[in-house]
């Protein structure tokens, strides 16, 4: 992120002439006077032009940590404070991502600009945190809104919006937003800040076929490279298509992909049932009559079908996500599902992804929620997110990568510290066998319904889905090892058995192995009472993991 100079006003750019200073500061000759934002802001040239942006939709586009959110959020506060009385919106893919980043960074802009002014407290009239209500001095109000259902924020006329992680968010939240610009007397304008996941249809307006009044700004990892760690590119160990995506922020087209997900209302997309109050007892049950429109696959939870009509193709705005937009509160629990588990790929300079999973009678797993995160101490930040999902979902098992059996035995030791139970124990690891059980569960089944559905937040997950891919040939030849990302693969007959064109790539991948830890252990050819049966020999063994197959 850009910093600020010394005693300098953090968000001059907020003053009457901010607009015209970024606009004549990317202009060659432009005069650098001490009122332009480039006194104020080490801000690098993408940004300066990202902020001068006169087009009514513009796409901030670029590698991890090229200063996006900062860009995104500085031009949010220009909006603000120059267009009193305006309605704006910032969104992004997932509360969690909301709250930790996006409005963070926000509200870091806002403090340090009041400060500059000394003016700690005036700038903000009232802030509603539960309802994500920001209301500024000068009458400008600024909605915080997670985008995991884009469907809630229609009928708002708004005068600018902010959707951070765009691509994360899906291409139909950028429609739906666009179609509510329409707030009388302003000059209205959207922009989405993020690093692009394929050729979708941000690719398709900004850069493909540009549509009118549509602008891309693009900047690579290296633009920001002043504040952050020197090792921080090499450390993320990428090459070929990936290294285009999230080092350089280019729309690449993945091929050779390891499974056919589709994201589509038909799809593998769709929020599981949710438990409501019985008027009778209060608690939460499943839900019968009145769910089971909304996902033809949710009877096999219901004690009794009504049969209503399966959810329409294409009717996403009935779908309801199991947890509250606060952020709190108790989700889908264990009274929905009659087993729920987890999956955990560790992880620090690659993320750490943990997925919950709910198995409903006809053995259809729900991904129901993820937690994903980069460079995430375990003591301090992954066990009490486990332990977190594990109260909230009431998780039995964590399958665990058994790759790091002392974070096995250190997530047992904190849902016991926790008075949680729950078992954390290594997942079957074979590969192939385990592609072969996701690739089964993806598939349509003969009712008509699939054996995986992925809610809406999970956005890593969905993400990944879309960049799991083979190595292709040219890769394959480029480092001699088999290996694109220049790790040596096992060869036939060494290691999992298996040549290594038929491996995936080692990028990109940790929420795809905490998914397959999770579903091919508990729902692998195997019987449940094999995998009891290996789990019970894992345990005779002092928990000692036996040899990858």
């Amino acid at each position: 992120m850009p910093t600020r100079r010394k005693n300098a006003p953090t968000a001059a750019a907020c003053s009457q002439s901010a607009q015209a200073d970024i606009a004549a500061e990317s202009q060659p000759g432009a005069d650098s006077s001490a009122g332009s934002v480039s006194s104020q802001w080490a801000l690098n040239p993408v940004q300066a032009r990202f902020l001068a942006c006169a087009e009514r939709f513009s796409f901030y586009v670029g590698g991890v940590g090229a200063g996006k959110t900062f860009a995104g959020a500085l031009r949010a506060l220009v909006r603000a404070l120059e267009q009193p009385g305006s309605l704006g919106l910032i969104g992004a893919p997932t509360y969690p991502m909301l709250r930790d980043a996006t409005q963070r960074t926000f509200f870091e802009l806002l403090e340090q600009y009041a400060l500059s002014r000394g003016e700690d407290a005036a700038l903000i009239k009232s802030f509603q945190k539960v309802e994500g209500h920001l209301t500024l001095a000068n009458g400008s109000e600024i909605l915080f809104r997670s985008l995991d259902a884009p469907d809630r924020i229609r009928g708002l006329n708004l005068a600018w919006f902010w959707l951070d992680e765009a691509p994360l968010c899906g291409y139909y939240a950028w429609q739906i937003l666009k179609g509510r610009l329409r707030q009388p007397g302003y000059d209205l304008a959207g922009w989405a800040t993020g690093t692009p996941h394929g050729r979708d249809g941000f690719w398709r307006d900004f850069e493909h076929a540009p549509r009118p009044h549509h602008a891309l700004f693009r900047a690579a990892t290296q633009e920001n490279a002043a504040h952050l760690p020197a090792d921080y590119i090499s450390d993320l160990g990428l090459t070929g298509a990936f290294y285009d995506q999230e080092v350089l922020g280019l729309f690449t087209a993945f091929e050779g992909l390891v499974y056919a997900f589709t994201a589509d209302a038909d799809g593998n997309v769709g929020e599981a049932p949710t438990p409501s109050p019985s008027p009778a007892s209060g608690r939460g049950e499943p839900e019968t009559a009145g769910h089971a429109d909304r996902h033809p696959a949710t009877t096999s939870l219901s004690r009794s079908s009504d049969g209503a009509a399966p959810l329409s193709q294409g009717d996403t705005s009935r779908l309801r996500s199991p947890l509250p937009r606060t952020g709190e509160g108790l989700g889908v629990g264990a009274s929905a599902f009659p087993r729920v588990i987890g999956g955990v790929d560790w992880g620090y300079t690659n993320p750490t992804a943990a997925l919950v999973f709910g198995i409903d009678g006809d053995d259809r797993a729900w991904q129901l929620d993820e937690f994903y995160q980069r460079r995430a101490p375990l003591d301090a930040v992954v066990l009490p997110a486990l332990c977190d999902l594990t109260a909230r979902y009431g998780v039995e098992t964590w399958y665990c990568g058994p790759d790091e059996p002392e974070h096995i035995a250190a997530l047992q030791a904190a849902l016991i510290q926790a008075g949680l139970p729950a078992r954390a124990l290594p997942a079957e690891d074979a590969v192939r066998p385990g592609i072969q059980t996701v690739t089964r569960l993806l598939a349509r089944r003969d009712d008509g319904t699939r054996g995986l559905y992925v809610a809406p937040r999970c956005v890593h997950t969905i993400a990944e889905f879309g960049t799991y891919q083979y190595p292709s040939t040219d890769s394959l030849h480029a480092t001699g090892n088999g290996s694109a990302s220049g790790t040596p693969l096992p060869q036939t007959g060494e290691g999992l058995g298996v040549g290594v064109s038929e491996l995936p790539l080692k990028q990109n991948d940790h929420a795809m192995d905490a998914l397959r830890y999770a579903l091919h252990t508990a729902l692998g050819r195997q019987s449940s009472r094999a995998t009891d049966t290996y789990l019970a020999l894992y345990l005779s063994r002092g928990g000692k993991s036996s040899p990858q197959r």
